[in-house]
């Protein structure tokens, strides 16, 4: 690619930099790929970007930003290193290119697009950092990054595969968070994104990964790709266990670079590596759709010292979805700390364990390390469940458990939640005791979360308060809410608290909002989360405000 553009503009295209001259009234750059890539990775960026200059192993990797931006940029954009050194690392492949560029224009179509060597991002990614932890350009960073070994040096032959892009790349993200941010973070992360996935499946469609019903391949760029393909990724990687699945992935990348692929010759690579057939994965889980929906019960038979726990696949059955076979364990833990675990295999639709033990379990576990994709409903008595939810670890599972109460809503559920409300040590847990409580709405939850207020300092926490106090219909909902509101606050508690105010529908929300509309926040969060305040409202009063909050400039 040669380029020449008026004196200013610093151009950017694929490959390694063969030649510029920055003199004259125009300036020209000369790039080059050693490598073909595909067609649609072709890239051209111009701009009068400020380069921060950063590298890894000798390549130059560089963050070109707006003028004046520098810090966020960095920011932003900083650990791309470190990422580098880890993907290579894991994928026994080192980074391929010349060069790793990331390009920040504006008013993109996408969140970001990986270019070969030269990743267009969105510059709505730089923030300021006093919107971390509430925002972090870092999932995105990887997922560009991830791409250029999986869609650029590996591309899908057809799009009906595109998971071998977008679902690689998705699940790199939660790869670089294990090593970057620990076990808990990540799990979360992998919960967040189940639950992306779950509500498209469940008010949308359910479809299988790999398909080649579409109108338009736009259409199947969706959360089936993304999300439920990444979780996908990390459970083969636990069915085959990290080294075979890592050592597959290196034959794979190493065979077919350069090359367009489809599903069976990643297959093939892992059944090489692992010398195991993986039809029945394969199957089951990319040319089907769906996934378990479990119902666990236990009992405890006193007079044979017998803990018999049934597990059941309540998800219904037909040509889509399948009964999932299921490689997992169960975990029981007793008095004075002593657990027990117990490999389970579950190839039907119901599966019965029966365990003896000298002592009844206290309490608990299935699939602790969140391995596979499914849905659980726990039946067990809520002291079980309330000793669950004290083991250390395990934080999807206390969320799975704490649905449970909230499903019954008892006194003793409720002060369950408030428990994990105010002493949980993950920040994630008590974020969703908060949404649960808030899902109850009976004057006593209200009171645990008026009082988590006063004490709780993590601000997504705290937005989750006040997602969770929007659901109460009250005058004094929504007077808490207006305090949320206040400067004191993150920008994201501000937004939140602004969004929740219109789901009180209280008789002064849209005069409340009004006023929000003139806050000065980050890329207009407070004023864009006000507006969808008054769409909860439903108040054709609202409509002109909302015409003229749309209208092009705002």
């Amino acid at each position: 690619m040669k380029v020449s553009a008026p004196a200013g503009f610093v151009c950017t295209s694929n490959g390694g930099l063969v030649k510029e001259d920055r003199s004259g009234s125009q300036w020209s750059f000369h790039w080059k790929m050693k490598m073909p890539i595909p067609a649609y990775l072709i890239t051209l960026t111009a701009g009068k970007f400020s380069e921060i200059k950063d590298s890894w192993n000798k390549i130059p990797v560089n963050y070109l930003v707006e003028k004046g931006r520098e810090a966020e940029g960095q920011r932003s954009f900083g650990k791309t290193p470190k990422m580098l050194e880890l993907f290579s690392e894991k994928l026994g492949f080192p980074y391929p290119y010349e060069k790793y560029h990331q390009i920040a224009v504006s008013e993109f179509t996408f969140g970001g697009m990986e270019n070969t060597t030269a990743t267009t991002q969105t510059d709505a990614t730089l923030h300021p950092a006093e919107m971390e932890p509430d925002f972090t350009s870092e999932d995105l960073v990887s997922h560009e990054l991830a791409h250029q070994w999986f869609g650029d040096l590996v591309t899908c032959k057809s799009w009906s595969h595109g998971w071998l892009n977008e679902s690689w790349a998705t699940f790199m993200e939660t790869v670089f968070k294990e090593k970057d941010m620990g076990e808990d973070e990540t799990q979360y992360y992998r919960y967040e994104e189940l639950q992306i996935y779950l509500s498209e499946d469940s008010s949308v469609y359910r479809r299988p990964i790999v398909t080649n019903v579409y109108s338009d391949p736009a259409e199947i760029w969706d959360r089936h790709l993304y999300q439920k393909g990444g979780l996908i990724l990390n459970l083969l990687r636990a069915e085959l266990g990290a080294d075979t699945f890592w050592k597959g992935t290196k034959l794979y990348l190493e065979k077919h670079q350069g090359q367009a692929v489809e599903t069976i010759d990643f297959q093939r690579a892992l059944e090489e590596a692992s010398q195991r057939p993986l039809d029945w994965f394969f199957d089951q889980w990319i040319f089907k759709a769906g996934h378990p929906e479990l119902k666990i019960v236990l009992d405890w038979d006193s007079k044979n010292k017998m803990a018999k726990v049934r597990l059941e696949q309540t998800q219904k059955k037909d040509a889509l979805t399948p009964i999932h076979l299921i490689n997992s364990f169960v975990e029981f833990f007793f008095e004075g700390g002593k657990s027990k675990k117990i490999s389970l295999l579950m190839d039907h639709s119901v599966k019965n364990l029966v365990v003896p033990f000298e002592k009844e379990p206290i309490a608990m576990r299935f699939d602790s390390e969140n391995q596979i994709l499914k849905t659980v409903q726990w039946e067990l008595s809520e002291k079980m469940i309330g000793e669950q939810l004290k083991l250390s670890g395990d934080v999807v599972g206390k969320i799975w458990a704490m649905k449970t109460l909230t499903k019954k809503a008892t006194i003793k559920g409720q002060e369950l939640l408030n428990e994990r409300l105010k002493s949980d040590p993950f920040w994630g847990v008590r974020k969703e005791a908060a949404l649960m409580l808030g899902k109850i709405t009976s004057q006593r939850a209200y009171n645990h979360l008026c009082e988590a207020i006063k004490s709780e300092k993590d601000s997504r926490v705290r937005s989750g308060l006040a997602t969770a106090l929007g659901c109460f219909k009250t005058n004094a909902a929504f007077e808490q809410l207006v305090l949320l509101t206040q400067e004191s606050e993150t920008t994201m508690v501000r937004a939140k608290a602004a969004e929740a105010i219109g789901k009180t529908r209280n008789s002064k929300a849209i005069d409340q909002l009004t006023k929000l509309l003139n806050v000065d926040s980050w890329r207009d969060l407070v004023q864009a989360h006000a507006f969808k305040g008054m769409g909860h409202i439903g108040d054709e009063k609202v409509v002109p405000i909302l015409i003229e909050g749309s209208q092009y400039g705002a």
